[in-house]
């Protein structure tokens, strides 16, 4: 009964919404993604700067911004759930559904992607308080920053994300806990989080768990 009751209320939000706000519904979500994409972007960007600079106060700003940056994902998921389902019963709507079904997923992924940065940020403390040296892995998280910021333009501009898939799975390719670890076990434990972080960024851009696992390095 609860679900049912939850179902409806989905819908009945989604139908005021929509009167609410005449248009594309689509419009809201694809600025609701590109915007918590370059959240979790700068979460990593700035996570790389504290592992290449030695600087707390990078790692306190990564943390600061994937704590606030839930209600802007809560906000994407809802969001787009809400419009997903007024499209199903909207005959006028229903050639759109497909397209919010994919940013539905993708902002479900998402939110597991934030957390798993989030978890990357708070440990890549115990390098910067060790002063241990890790650019390789910086460079690495450079990259990743980037082609998730690509992810989130390619969803903002309603576009299919090929490019960003490419871009994630050639930073999957070189996430490899013994390169880039060498002896410093540190290092190796954060490039295992990042290489959970590639794969649900690269599911999210609609690549599947088989595929996203295939571009990692064997271990």
């Amino acid at each position: 009964m609860g679900r049912w009751t939850d179902a409806l209320t989905g819908v009945g939000i989604a139908i005021i919404v929509s009167l609410l706000t005449p248009g594309d519904p689509r419009r809201k979500a694809r600025i609701e993604a590109n915007e918590a994409l370059h959240t979790v972007a700068e979460v990593i960007r700035h996570t790389s700067l504290a592992i290449r600079f030695f600087d707390r106060e990078e790692i306190a700003l990564a943390t600061a911004i994937g704590r606030k940056a839930t209600t802007t994902l809560e906000d994407w998921h809802s969001i787009t759930r809400n419009a997903r389902e007024f499209a199903r019963i909207s005959p006028a709507q229903t050639q759109i559904e497909p397209e919010l079904a994919v940013l539905e997923r993708a902002a479900e992924r998402t939110a597991t992607a934030m957390r798993t940065a989030r978890t990357l940020a708070r440990r890549a403390n115990d390098l910067v308080n060790h002063r241990i040296f890790a650019a390789s892995l910086a460079d690495l998280l450079d990259d990743l920053a980037e082609a998730t910021e690509q992810f989130g333009n390619d969803l903002g501009a309603g576009q299919d994300p090929a490019v960003a898939r490419v871009r994630l799975a050639t930073v999957a390719n070189r996430a490899d806990p013994y390169s880039l670890g060498r002896d410093e076990w540190l290092v190796q434990g954060l490039v295992v989080l990042v290489r959970s972080l590639v794969v649900d960024l690269q599911e999210a851009a609609g690549a599947s768990e088989t595929e996203s696992r295939d571009a990692l390095p064997e271990i």
